[in-house]
């Protein structure tokens, strides 16, 4: 570091459960795609 390079960083995530739903609080509706 301290040469300008950002550092490399790797982020993995893994869920088991695949029919993960995600709302939001102010409405009845699922997230929309690509959020």
């Amino acid at each position: 570091m301290g040469q300008g390079q950002p550092p490399k960083i790797t982020v993995t995530v893994a869920q088991k459960n695949h029919h993960t739903e995600l709302f939001q609080a102010d409405a009845p509706d699922n997230v929309p795609p690509g959020f």
